[in-house]
């Protein structure tokens, strides 16, 4: 009769028993479990709060933006232009302007061109705040998805409160109209009196990089 098979013992079992390395390589695989865990709740891409809603805009050029329903509403789509603002449950402010810009005559790449504008997009962006209180602190060029920018970031005050700022003009990627669109996202700095954490947007750099910009900042693209 042939002698009974044993199964050799688990990794769970040595380590139980006693053994050093089987303790240590449990700990390395039990390690490696929560990474992974982690790297599933970070990775996974998070669905907009209160659904995502789109704004259509028929102009020159004609475009469209996402955002969550949850977070802003649209308080102005006219004339070429929108305006998505903070739904009011929120104490962090927040705007979203995009509206057209017309670029100088120009042929070849439009990156020539953009700056050129940057006169007319300081002249609009300051005439949404207190008079004198807008600083530009740096510019440059930009991709907004797969079209050509131009950015500049600010700092201002409106009704005495600090925004920070973080615009574009952007243009169409292909050789037709040269129109463009100035978006300027807008974030108020608000300091929780009842909370010691940090204020979520700390400066213009994290404007439409964190906070309920995010989403809309990234997603403009146009349609026509």
């Amino acid at each position: 009769m042939p002698p009974a098979q044993v199964a050799d013992p688990t990794l769970l079992e040595l380590a139980r028993g006693g053994s050093q390395w089987a303790k240590v390589g449990f700990g390395v695989l039990a390690a490696g479990a929560v990474v992974g865990l982690l790297a599933l709740t970070v990775l996974r891409p998070g669905k907009p709060k209160g659904g995502g809603a789109s704004a259509r805009v028929e102009g020159t050029p004609s475009f469209k933006v996402d955002y969550a329903r949850g977070e802003l509403k649209v308080s102005k789509s006219a004339a070429g232009s929108l305006l998505l603002v903070d739904k009011g449950d929120d104490p962090q402010g927040s705007r979203l302007y995009v509206t057209p810009l017309q670029l100088a005559a120009y042929q070849g790449s439009p990156s020539g061109a953009m700056p050129m504008a940057t006169p007319e997009a300081r002249k609009t962006i300051s005439a949404r705040f207190d008079a004198g209180t807008v600083s530009f602190i740096d510019e440059g060029l930009v991709n907004i998805g797969p079209n050509p920018g131009y950015q500049l970031s600010y700092t201002a005050k409106r009704d005495g409160k600090t925004w920070f700022g973080r615009a574009a003009i952007v243009v169409p990627d292909d050789d037709g109209d040269r129109s463009a669109v100035l978006m300027d996202g807008e974030e108020q700095l608000y300091r929780d009196p009842d909370s010691k954490a940090a204020p979520k947007i700390i400066g213009p750099r994290a404007v439409g990089r964190q906070g309920d910009l995010r989403r809309p900042m990234r997603s403009l693209v146009f349609t026509g």
